[in-house]
């Protein structure tokens, strides 16, 4: 029997170079138990949603399983009702969102014949017995939902979650799968992903916590032995733990970081993580730093006070999370913290303190998103009944992302303000720390996710990611033009032109006026006598080094300082001179 298992396109943002650990343990331990398996994972293998259908199609599965979180279970659907066109198989939904709604999911979707909710390991493989022929009936299959024979959907009792001991049992991930259909072995992934425990012990009330509220930590023996396997296999040198949080100041978590030490590991590999901010202190962080420790995920989600609490993120409070990054710097690691927009009663003024924290603790990069309500968590349920000031917009699963979907709004705060701020926030974190390198490089990287804004037509949103793209191309020019800045006006004072720039006025976006400025390339006071007049070919005006400067566009560059300054954009229309305005 071959089984295809399956991570669809993405929507948004760019494609990953991290596969899909879920996938990857379902895949290896069906291998281990007789099964033929392929992963299909369209964010790691850059392939379109379209492209993804053609490879299944021609792979011609026998069961085929889908991981989908909740903004992607829809399309999930579209994908299996297409295929269904073409192959007579059945489809396995699994993943986050049938996980918290495994009866809804197939009463809403009928297209999925079955559904596996919690951990899928131990399920998916009694389900594939059972298609096989295993006389064992559905109804004893923990952790499945189906339909009987009156088509009705019927939820079996949960899988109880994996326990410690059960985890170092599971086989390695078969991420073998991503380097099989990789061209380059050796840049297959950017990095190796290991998650060292399951679980969360916290209580954010953004969060579902899927897979459960119980930490269950793999041995340190057991992680170990996978860091030396994919060393040996894959010879990586960067280790990603994809735990909830892995960096825990608990026994377990030092016992480990001391043995990745004591074994030389931490000078052949180097490693990143998520910890929360309560849980820092300088003794944790220096043993991460000294176990290869490089770089730090941390939520911060908010700069307001009484909003951390509301939250129930603990007693973090804004005081703790400066100390903690603090404490995370001095160490010389890298941080990306973490924001949301959006939270319950939220207000102008505390979105604002929001942003003035990001942009005052200054971390290596951050990460910003809009509140999303989803399902199992205590923000869905305040959404439905209308508490905290929230309304929900949208039922539409496709639109539940962080990205610039229309789900939620408060009474204080408009959708359209959320969008706007989201953005404003990258752009003020970057700018007001002086940091315009890595702003170019910040939406460079994520110009899928602008264009993706763009695609959607969003108007209140349009202008502004306008204005980041005018800011982001004129810095770029700028810096890429720079010897040229010392070049032209060198070339036009030696030419016998005293006066290097040449202003007029323009008019603007609402009519507004404003100086416009070029490298001059014609004589001083070429239109003294005549006023205006339009340029034409030959013009006998324009100066030696003038006709290489407009055959070259390059008399226009002082027209960046235009575009910053907000005169004028890259995207047009071309503002004109005022004489010319007012005679037509």
């Amino acid at each position: 029997m071959k089984i295809a298992l399956v991570r669809q396109a993405p929507t948004y943002a760019d494609w990953y170079k991290q596969p899909m650990l879920g996938l990857g343990y379902i895949c290896s331990y069906l291998e281990k138990n007789g099964f033929t398996c392929r992963i299909f994972d369209a964010y790691f293998f850059r392939r379109t949603q379209e492209e993804l259908y053609r490879e299944i199609i021609d792979y011609n599965p026998d069961v085929i399983g889908i991981s989908a979180m909740t903004y992607q279970v829809t399309s999930a659907a579209q994908l299996a009702s297409k295929i269904k066109k073409k192959l007579k198989v059945p489809v396995v939904i699994g993943g986050s969102h049938i996980t918290i709604m495994p009866q809804k999911t197939l009463e809403e979707f009928s297209v999925f014949d079955y559904g596996v909710y919690g951990e899928g390991e131990y399920a998916v493989l009694e389900l594939l017995k059972y298609l096989e022929g295993e006389p064992s009936g559905l109804e004893l299959i923990k952790g499945l939902v189906y339909r009987d024979k009156d088509s009705s959907v019927r939820v079996n009792e949960p899988r109880p979650f994996l326990k410690k001991e059960e985890l170092d049992l599971l086989p390695y991930p078969a991420y073998n799968q991503y380097y099989a259909y990789t061209s380059s072995v050796m840049k297959a992934m950017d990095y190796y992903v290991i998650v060292s425990s399951r679980g969360c012990p916290c209580n954010c009330i953004f969060c579902s916590r899927a897979s459960g509220r119980v930490l269950r930590q793999r041995s340190a023996e057991g992680v170990i032995g996978e860091i030396e396997f994919a060393i040996s296999k894959y010879r990586v040198n960067t280790i990603n733990f994809a735990d909830e949080i892995f960096l825990f100041n608990c026994p377990d978590t030092r016992d480990m970081l001391r043995q990745i030490i004591q074994r030389g590991i931490s000078k052949k590999i180097r490693w990143s993580g998520l910890v929360r901010a309560d849980l820092v202190n300088e003794d944790i962080i220096a043993l991460a730093k000294q176990a290869g420790c490089y770089r730090l995920g941390m939520g911060v989600e908010s700069g307001d006070d009484s909003i951390l609490k509301d939250i129930q993120k603990a007693d973090l409070t804004t005081e703790k999370i400066k100390q903690a990054v603090k404490i995370i710097k001095k160490y010389g690691i890298e941080l990306e913290t973490y924001f949301i927009l959006g939270h319950p009663n939220e207000t102008l003024e505390t979105l604002k303190k929001t942003v003035n924290l990001a942009v005052e603790l200054n971390t290596s990069s951050i990460a910003v998103g809009i509140m999303v309500p989803y399902p199992g968590t205590k923000i869905y349920e305040m959404a439905q009944r209308g508490e905290g000031g929230y309304r929900l917009l949208s039922n539409d699963w496709s639109q539940y992302d962080k990205y610039g979907t229309k789900v939620l709004e408060l009474k204080n705060l408009t959708h359209k303000e959320l969008l706007k701020w989201q953005v404003r926030a990258y752009v003020y974190f970057y700018l007001k720390n002086f940091r315009l390198v890595d702003f170019v490089r910040f939406f460079y990287k994520r110009r899928r996710l602008l264009v993706y804004f763009f695609k959607k037509g969003m108007p209140p949103l349009n202008a502004f990611l306008k204005r980041i793209f005018d800011i982001y191309c004129a810095l770029f020019c700028l810096m890429a033009s720079l010897l040229l800045w010392a070049l032209i006006p060198a070339a036009i004072y030696f030419e016998g032109g005293r006066s290097l720039f040449f202003s007029d006025f323009r008019v603007g976006r609402s009519r507004k006026i404003y100086r416009h400025f070029k490298f001059r390339s014609m004589i001083v006071g070429a239109e003294y006598s005549t006023g205006p007049v339009w340029s034409k070919e030959q013009d006998v005006r324009v100066t030696k080094i003038g006709r290489l400067l407009r055959a070259t566009a390059m008399d226009e560059l002082p027209q960046l300082w235009n575009i910053l300054k907000g005169d004028m954009s890259f995207v047009g229309p071309r503002p004109e001179r005022t004489f010319f305005v007012e005679k037509f």
